[in-house]
């Protein structure tokens, strides 16, 4: 299952790609926190609406909603040691 935050040019293609497969799942990590998180763009809305996301933070709900790249790279290392079954990394 892909892990990440589809962040990059690259990753949202990614993403795009998931949507068209009838069965895929991912997880959506945000590199910041969830305070007011309400989904957008189609990718987002529709593997939510069709229950194929699951969506996690590993920040407080006090961390901005800016992609900086310390935040991206810590992320991306949460998404390892998930996906690797480490669970998070301190």
């Amino acid at each position: 299952m892909p892990i990440g935050g589809f962040i990059s040019p690259a990753e949202r293609k990614v993403a795009e790609a998931l949507v068209k497969l009838p069965r895929a799942r991912m997880i959506y990590m945000h590199p910041w926190g969830m305070a007011g998180y309400k989904p957008g763009g189609h990718v987002a809305t529709e593997c939510l609406a069709t229950g194929r996301t699951l969506v996690l933070s590993g920040f407080p709900d006090s961390v901005p909603r800016v992609a900086t790249r310390e935040n991206c790279l810590r992320n991306n290392a949460w998404a390892q040691a998930i996906a690797a079954g480490l669970g998070r990394p301190q």
